[in-house]
């Protein structure tokens, strides 16, 4: 989704164009015109990420058998369960478990990511370079999004990996590819 890459923040949260901010734009599979669901499953997600109980006295490996089991009540995907446990990380010092990412910061943007087609709307295009990358069984892009797309973002490219949603995990050397052509094109 191309917000906070293409789009600033103003003081009072209100969307505004930037696109001086921006040299290039790399989409990572999502469409910016539909979400093929709600964001529901990954509140509860966030919300099982958030409200982790490990003791800091259990090892890295009880402690990641323990949070994985607490992710997968709130999801069905094991896929999804795997790239979140890649954010676990525990104090060398303390033993305290925590997450590399701002759990609770994305857990607070959800809301606002189902809505982001309305900020959308009457913004100009995006006509710096612009590139998706897109998984061929993935939920978050659907060929027939690509001509609405590039009324928004009319320079832009695509490319389908054979991978679902998560195309830099399933597929890191042809994303870093891409992701390095494309940055390194003049």
């Amino acid at each position: 989704m191309p917000y906070g890459s293409q789009y600033g923040r103003t003081h009072n949260d209100v969307l505004c164009p930037k696109p001086q901010l921006t040299d290039r734009l790399i989409v990572v599979d999502i469409s910016p015109i539909a979400v093929p669901r709600s964001t529901n499953e990954m509140v509860r997600i966030f919300d099982a990420m958030i409200n982790m109980t490990v003791s800091p006295s259990v090892s890295m490996s009880e402690g990641r058998k323990l949070v994985r089991e607490q992710i997968k009540q709130a999801t069905d995907s094991n896929e999804t369960v795997d790239f979140i446990m890649l954010n676990l990380r525990k104090d060398p010092q303390t033993g305290v478990f925590s997450w590399a990412c701002n759990a609770q910061l994305l857990r607070d943007f959800l809301p606002k990511f189902q809505k982001y087609g309305s900020k959308l709307s009457g913004l100009p295009p995006y006509t710096g370079p612009t590139t998706f990358i897109c998984g061929t069984h993935s939920p978050y892009m659907k060929r027939d999004h690509w001509p609405q797309i590039l009324e928004l973002f009319p320079n832009a490219s695509i490319h389908w990996l054979e991978t679902g949603h998560l195309v830099h995990f399933e597929q890191p050397q042809q994303f870093l590819s891409i992701v390095g052509d494309f940055i390194n094109q003049p």
